[in-house]
Order: structure tokens, then C-alpha cells, then sequence
């Protein structure tokens, strides 16, 4: 059976992977936020704008918190129901029931970290038009999200066993539709997107278990022994 390509409802959701959940309900209020602010109490930029990566606002301000910040900010509804609704309800959620809740952490927030750091040493967002500066700014959950592809990727080719063969298929293909997908369409970040990829397959070298025998501890769900549909969630102790 299946473990990760599957839409629980919310209430399963929080049972199962609890980290993912709360990573859901932050990542829209943070958006309903930002469309609050910029409704009612309009500013300069728009929300996105203040939390989002770019390196001239970091350098000559010292605003170093974009570095995670921008993994919470998007800059419209589609951008945020395909990394929500797609990246984290779905995809992330299948990766914490699979290694457990602090493995998953661990995979998301270094690769988010590790994402905006790619994008704020290799991304030139800062151009100067007819005397002008002109401003890219990167924001989203991708590069995390990207973090955890990485980490299933990493899985599919160095644990097999703990997936099926369908997952382990449709892992790969998800992989190659993304990095197709992050060249072709306009306005990615490539960096941020790769950068990611890259750095959810190193972590997960270091946290997820080289054998079976090390994937039965406090942290990860257990599918050996399953029973019935309604308990093939792995408990933890």
C-alpha cells in the first residue's frame, strides 16, 4: 500500500504527520496575513515583498530573517495551493509518516535554509536600470519542499525497501516532471529549486537509516506489522 501519495482529511492529517499540519496552517495564516496587511494597512511594498529573499535588502540592512521568512511568504493564490495544497499536505506529510516527525523537521528546515542561502550567494537579484535599482525577490515553500523530494529521492535509490515499487516509480518521475517543470515555466527560481533538491539528499545521507534496523525507533511509524486499513499508520512510541 501506499504511504505518501495519499489525501488524508485534516483530522488524519494531524494524527499521522503533525509537523506537516501545523507547516499547512502557518503557511496560509502567514498569507492571509500578508493579504490583510496589504489590504488595510498598505505599506511600500506589498507583504511578500518584506519577507522575501533578496540580498541588497539583506546586505545593507541586515535583515538576515528573510532567510526563513521567505520560505512562508507567496505572492499568489496559485503559487500557495500548489506548495500547500501539493508540496506539504501530500508530498512532505508522505515523507514525515515515513521517517517520523523529527527526521522530517530536520529535512525541511535545512533545506530551507539551505535553498535561501543558495539563492542569496548565486542569485543576482539586484539590477540597475537607467539609473535605477530594481528589486527581485524570491519567496515560497519550494525550496523546502524540493528539500523533501530530495530526501525521497534519496530513499527511492538508497532505501527501497522502505518504500513500494509504485512510490519508488512515482518518486523518480516526480522528480524529473519538477526539475522539467522548474526550467520551462518563468518566473522559478532555478537556485532555489535545485539548491534545495541538492541539499534534502545530503541531510537525508545523515538521518535516514542505512538498514531496517535502524528505522525502528522513537521517531518513525511502523508499517511491518500491518493489520488493517486503519492501522497501517506506523505508532510512535
Amino acid at each position: 500500500m501506499d504511504h505518501i501519495f495519499r489525501r488524508l482529511s485534516f483530522k488524519e492529517l494531524w494524527r499521522t504527520s503533525p509537523v506537516a499540519t501545523v507547516l499547512v496552517v502557518v503557511n496560509v495564516l502567514v498569507y492571509i496575513l500578508g493579504i490583510l496587511i496589504d489590504t488595510y494597512f498598505p505599506m511600500e511594498s506589498d507583504f511578500v515583498y518584506m519577507i522575501g529573499i533578496n540580498s541588497y535588502q539583506i546586505e545593507t540592512f541586515g535583515e538576515y530573517y528573510r532567510l526563513f521568512t521567505a520560505g512562508f511568504g507567496h505572492f499568489d493564490i496559485l503559487h500557495i495551493l500548489f506548495n500547500v495544497g501539493f508540496g506539504i499536505y501530500i508530498i512532505s506529510a508522505g515523507l514525515e509518516r515515513l521517517i517520523g516527525s523529527y527526521r522530517f523537521l530536520l529535512v525541511y528546515f535545512i533545506s530551507l535554509i539551505g535553498s535561501s542561502l543558495a539563492v542569496y550567494f548565486f542569485v543576482d537579484d539586484v539590477n540597475v536600470v537607467s539609473g535605477i535599482f530594481q528589486l527581485t525577490f524570491t519567496a515560497g515553500a519550494s525550496g523546502a519542499i524540493y528539500g523533501v523530494v530530495g530526501a525521497l529521492l534519496f530513499m527511492s535509490l538508497v532505501r527501497p525497501d522502505m518504500l513500494s515499487r509504485s512510490e519508488v516509480a512515482s518518486i523518480r518521475q516526480l522528480v524529473i516532471i519538477n526539475i522539467i517543470f522548474t526550467f520551462l515555466v518563468s518566473n522559478i527560481s532555478i537556485i532555489g529549486h535545485l539548491g534545495g533538491l541538492v541539499i534534502g539528499m545530503a541531510i537525508s545521507y545523515f538521518l535516514i537509516p542505512a538498514d531496517r534496523k535502524g528505522v525502528k525507533d522513537n521517531y518513525v511509524y511502523d508499517y511491518t506489522n500491518e493489520k488493517s486499513e486503519e492501522d497501517n499508520w506506523w505508532e510512535e512510541h
